[in-house]
């Protein structure tokens, strides 16, 4: 290919024009007192550009106006778009969602010739004490391709979204007033290699701002910091490039150390003298007593300011950074953080917003880190592209690991079994994005990782990118996924492994067959691999899940080969949009009739758009919380608790622990567990002095440990993590029934209609249901209760698969009821009705055969014994059990079980046991795409009421999982989007499950383990119904007063 004759937007060879050396992120400030404020915008050589621009969209490049560029040209009629903005999101072609296939032909480097263009016009100002300095525009983030005019002439272009380029205006611009204008494309032959799983939005998306320095200037300015063996002296090697772009000149460069409040620790005074356009590199070597190390438990930063001053000592411009010290080594099998193994509790984290696309305001980079320290992770990923400059100072200074991710992904490449990777007309483009993340990055000590990109195959440019990057910083290790065993790497990464294999189907040798064998569990990969084990990407978090986080976390903490992994991903992609009637709704891939598109596999993370988190965020912080507890004695007035700390750096003393005694819905006794000066990875025995636990009751023992102090993320009190003991359980009794003698019980036309103390029934015989129940002149029950072994499949259900796939064939979606035996017996005080219904979808055989035995007692008490029979040829099963469709005037419900939050036979060590209350509206979980939900674990008692506390009790000693809805597991299945989810105000439909299938992350991962599979095996589920009145019942004597026939 004659690479001269392609133009610069399809030329891979082609990196940029005229842009200026990449280098650290940093800004000139006038004196000390300004950089000693840390905000940019108080710096006399900075302005920004951030604003109303005026902007024309072009479907193609043939459309744009030849002279936009020049000054006097008449944009009177163009229209105004904000800067940084993504032009989709405010109108302009639309937003298309694709995660693998390229959204154009392949066709390398060629894109189509009708590539939309952004053309964009804004006037700026130049003050005059800008006179005599240089002056450069700097764009955080353009996507793609750009050109840069300044009053008509060619400033410079530049690729990669989502890194900085800096062009030189000094010859371009003038004192007062200047014209800049920027040329945009949507597509560039970089597009090849950002094909990152997101929406494809373009433009002006990063801040733009104008910089005035010195002809005499420090052009870049990075350090590399360590710790001494004793992890108390610092070692700091300091590195400043200056250029001198004016006439010779002598002068001074003075570098201090200064302590988080601004003592100085160290200072070098290093003596200048440059020649005309001559450039000096200062390097510099300090050893520091008694720093303080960096750790994102204790996040200690410290000030480093590089002064440029002239010959009389006056400063001239001050360059403030913040380091921090910390060591970062792979030893054996473990990386080790200032000489401590380290576990990461990681994210994926994108830029995006569903109301701007991939901008991302200042409020939502806050909002993201504190939301990650609340939740107990430690680290993330900048999946798949270096994240914006600001999100690195805010894990600085909060603390977070973090793994940087180089601007790169060719995932759509795999057709032909990724040849970019290995074709040499592309290696200065892998290069260059890996080499200026390196330069923007390298000061920030949350960085401890570089990662060469993201599905992109391991090819010969790959391990060209890996000898820069160790080239260019030996104090960082090197992550790529694709690389799998390749000795080049030193992490072993794989994406959605499973925890454990299936009984019986685990791996006889554990030798890697060939360098990219990952036929592993992650049980298995912790025995095989010889270098430190990363889950670069697990759990995927679509919709209702993940499931199993427990399990992977278990086998984490105790091998320490495994390092840990990071959640697929952090907030889901959805956008915010209105349908026709004006109602607001996230959408996801195709809504915009989008093509090709990937549908909702962008809406795949532990938060909802609006970074409201998911019932799968909720979980994961219980896993990961900070303190390990076991009761390890329990006798008579006394319990012992064994406290462990997680924390990798620091002691558990920033924890105030609390213990409180429930039995039922009371607090009996409660206290707090003393210091927990309880050092990383060890482990402190508490006794607690119980009281006599003879009441009759579900006796809990609850933990929680509070921060005892305010944090930049959370305030004083702030729960980092909860524990629940089970004690006692409550004794349920079987009494005599009560009422009145005998019942009157009468079938005619089909229906069998009983009558009692303030009730009746009417049963259909046709169909063995319930048909009425009315207590106190209340209507209570519509119909019910029939076999249920549908939901509404979720993202993970749907996933790669496809459990609702095989649950659709076998008709589960379709059954129909056939009653096959119906008798009734009415003896004295109780009445009893035996049904035999087959459950069967229509062409193939029955799916289910249910015996169901309701025993009718004098005050309207009915005990339901269900026997399941499932056809043992089905797969497993979505769930198993019985729906009620009750009146919709009963639309509160109480319950002693897991909550608050919805719970999962594998999503459930986040709901503790106990008793709750909700209207049932609220317990809707309003996924993007609706599917199962809140459901609730290990419930033994719940109670349907109206407004006036009239209603249904029902209560199953053995526990049974519930949800209450004003919709149907069909209407659930249909709808789409949320706002397509009808609700019926006259219906509550109850699940009363004896079980329902675990969850898993098959979405984009493994299977529900086999422990959490529901098989179609033979299943009993029993409890009883009985009328309910709050305040004149006791809830929990009611429901435990069982009736004996």
């Amino acid at each position: 290919m004659n690479q001269s004759t392609l133009p610069d937007w399809q030329n891979p060879r082609l990196l940029h024009r005229h842009r200026e050396p990449a280098h650290a992120s940093f800004f000139p400030y006038a004196s000390l007192q300004e950089a000693q404020t840390g905000q940019r915008g108080n710096s006399a050589h900075y302005r920004p550009l951030n604003g109303n621009w005026l902007f024309l969209w072009c479907a193609s490049p043939q459309q744009v106006p030849d002279d936009f560029t020049e000054p006097d040209f008449c944009d009177g009629s163009w229209d105004s778009l904000p800067v940084p903005s993504n032009w989709e999101m405010h109108g302009y072609d639309r937003p298309n969602y694709t995660n693998v296939n390229y959204p154009f032909p392949y066709d390398p480097p060629f894109v189509p010739d009708d590539t939309p263009v952004g053309c964009y016009r804004k006037t700026f100002t130049l003050p005059e004490s800008w006179s005599g300095k240089k002056i450069r525009i700097c764009f955080e983030g353009v996507d793609s391709f750009y050109e840069v005019y300044v009053n008509g002439l060619f400033a410079g272009c530049s690729k990669v979204p989502h890194l900085p380029a800096e062009f030189d205006l000094t010859g371009l611009s003038v004192p007062g007033c200047n014209q800049l204008a920027v040329k945009v494309w949507q597509w560039s032959d970089g597009s090849y290699l950002e094909d990152q799983d997101c929406w494809r939005v373009h433009g002006i998306f990063r801040e733009v701002a104008l910089i005035a320095d010195e002809l005499l200037q420090v052009e870049d300015f990075w350090t590399e910091t360590a710790l001494g063996p004793d992890c108390q002296t610092g070692q700091l090697q300091i590195h400043v490039s200056v250029r001198n772009q004016g006439a010779a000149a002598s002068g001074r460069l003075v570098l201090t150390l200064w302590r988080m409040n601004w003592q100085p620790a160290e200072t070098l005074d290093i003596p200048l003298d440059l020649a005309a356009d001559a450039c000096l590199a200062v390097d510099r070597s300090l050893t520091i007593p008694r720093v303080a190390a960096w750790t994102p438990e204790t996040p200690v930063l410290y000030h480093l300011t590089a002064e440029l001053q002239d010959a009389g000592g006056q400063a001239r411009v001050v360059y403030p950074i913040r380091i921090g010290f910390r060591t970062v080594e792979r030893r054996g099998r473990e990386v080790l953080v200032n000489q401590v193994p380290i576990k990461l509790r990681g994210v994926n984290r994108h830029d995006t917003s569903c109301r701007l696309g991939h901008v991302t305001p200042l409020s939502d980079l806050i909002r993201d880190i504190e939301l990650m320290k609340q939740n107990n992770i430690n680290a993330v990923r900048t999946s798949h592209y270096p994240n914006d400059p600001r999100w690195l100072d805010l894990c600085d200074q909060y603390g977070l690991f973090v793994i940087d991710e180089t601007d790169l992904e060719s995932h759509g490449d795999h057709i032909t079994d990724f040849a970019l990777s290995s074709d040499p007309d592309w290696t200065a483009a892998y290069l260059d994005r890996v080499e200026r993340m390196i330069r923007r990055d390298r000061n920030h000590p949350s960085v401890i990782i570089w990662s060469m990109g993201n599905e992109s195959g391991y090819g010969s440019n790959h391990l060209r990118m890996i000898e820069l990057a160790r080239q260019m910083d030996p104090t960082r290790l090197i992550h790529y996924c694709e690389a799998d065993w390749a000795p080049e790497v030193d992490l072993i990464s794989r994406m959605y492994p499973v925890a454990v294999r299936l009984p019986g189907t685990g791996r006889t040798d554990l030798n890697p067959r060939d360098l990219h064998d990952h036929d592993y569990s992650v049980e298995e990969y912790a025995a095989a691999a010889d270098r430190p084990f990363l889950m670069c990407e697990y759990a995927h978090a679509m919709g209702n899940g993940p499931g199993n986080l427990q399990e992977y976390w278990d086998l984490i903490e105790n091998n320490p080969s495994l390092l840990g992994g990071f959640v697929w991903e952090w907030v889901d992609h959805g956008i915010l949009a209105q349908n026709e009637s004006g109602q607001q709704f996230y959408a996801y891939g195709g809504d915009f009739g989008d093509y090709p598109n990937d549908g909702i596999f962008c809406v795949d993370g532990l938060n909802y758009p609006d970074r409201t988190p998911h019932t799968g965020l909720m979980e994961l912080k219980q896993v990961l919380q900070p303190v390990k507890t076991e009761l390890v004695d329990l006798q008579p007035g006394k319990a012992v608790i064994r406290l462990t700390s997680r924390m990798l750096f620091r002691s558990l003393d920033w924890l105030q622990g609390r213990w409180s005694l429930r039995c039922d819905d009371r607090e009996i006794a409660g206290g707090f567990l003393g210091e927990l000066d309880i050092q990383p990875g060890k482990s402190s025995d508490r006794e607690i002095v119980l009281p006599d636990l003879g009441q009759n009751g579900d006796w809990q023992l609850n933990l929680v440990f509070s921060q005892k102090m305010d944090a930049l993320w959370a305030r004083a009190g702030f729960a980092a993590g909860r524990a629940q003991f089970a004690l006692q359980a409550a004794t349920w009794q079987t009494l005599p029934a009560a009422g009145r003698s005998c019942l009157s019980a009468e079938a005619e036309d089909g229906r069998l209609m009983v009558e009692g103390d303030d009730f009746y029934l009417e049963f259909d015989l046709a169909r063995g249901l319930l048909t009425d129940y009315i207590w106190q002149d209340v209507p209570l029950v519509l119909r019910g209760p029939q076999t249920n072994l549908w939901r509404a499949p979720t993202d993970n259900d749907r996933g790669f698969h496809s459990a609702a796939a095989a649950w659709r064939q076998a008709g589960l979606d379709h059954i129909q009821h056939r009653l096959a035996a119906c008798s009734w017996n009415l003896s004295g005080s109780c009445l009893t009705l035996e049904c035999t219904i087959v459950q069967a979808p229509p062409i193939i055989r029955p799916a289910c055969k249910t015996r169901m035995t309701f025993t009718v007692f004098a005050d309207g008490t009915i005990r339901l014994d269900c026997h399941f029979e499932p056809n043992s040829a089905l797969p497993y099963l979505p769930r198993l059990g019985t729906c009620w469709q009750l009146s919709g005037h009963l639309d509160r419900v109480s319950w002693y079980g897991r909550g608050p939050q919805e719970s999962y036979p594998d999503k459930k060590v986040a709901a503790p046991v106990g008793f709750y209350q909700a209207d049932v509206a609220d317990l809707h979980e309003p996924n993007v795409r609706p599917q199962e939900n809140g459901a609730h674990a290990d419930t033994t008692l719940v109670a349907l009421t109206n407004e006036l506390g009239l209603g249904l009790l029902f209560s199953c000693q053995q526990g049974l999982s519930f949800s209450a809805h004003d919709y149907s597991d069909e209407m659930l299945t249909a709808a789409n989007h949320d706002y397509q989810l009808e609700h019926d105000d006259s219906t509550t439909w109850l699940n009363l499950d004896v079980a329902q299938g675990g969850l898993g992350s098959n979405s984009c991962g493994p299977e529900p383990l086999a422990q959490y599979r529901l098989q179609p095996e033979p299943r009993d589920l029993s409890y009883t119904v009985c009328p309910y009145a709050e305040g004149i019942h006791d809830f929990f004597d009611r429901g435990r007063n069982l009736k004996n026939s």
